[in-house]
């Protein structure tokens, strides 16, 4: 809602930090259904425009360059290019991504979720394409 937009207009390098101590963190509860979790993420959508535009630069480049591995990686198996190289590359993703969320993982304590990771990234890329259309739609204005 309005308080990560609050948080991205005023918070800049020198006054604010990262802070990943058990003890800070917040908890919400989550939608229970489909549907209402879809509205919220078209609410969060809707609000996106107002973010700093770095911030839309930087999250728009790791959904594009997500789903254009994906696509590159399917295209160039399906024309049977250099399949070992293919992989190869695919790998090398896979084995950074282990290492990035490890590390993260383990900071947060959440080590029980690492080994979903793969299909967290999957879920992600579906995510992002069903959720795609409403950027392109008119803002929805729900807020309660």
């Amino acid at each position: 809602g309005d308080d990560d937009l609050f948080i991205n207009k005023v918070a800049t390098g020198k006054n604010t930090s990262v802070e990943i101590d058990p003890a800070t963190f917040m908890y919400s509860m989550p939608k229970t259904t489909w549907t209402t979790w879809f509205m919220q993420k078209r609410r969060h959508i809707s609000t996106g425009k107002l973010y700093r535009p770095i911030h839309l630069f930087l999250l728009g480049m790791q959904s594009f360059t997500q789903m254009s591995f994906y696509a590159m990686l399917v295209l160039l198996l399906a024309f049977q290019f250099e399949w070992k190289l293919v992989l190869i590359c695919f790998g090398i993703r896979f084995v950074l991504q282990a290492i990035t969320f490890g590390v993260s993982m383990k900071k947060l304590k959440e080590m029980d979720l690492f080994w979903l990771f793969p299909v967290f990234d999957i879920m992600q890329l579906v995510y992002n394409l069903a959720l795609l259309p409403s950027l392109l739609k008119k803002p929805v204005n729900k807020w309660k």
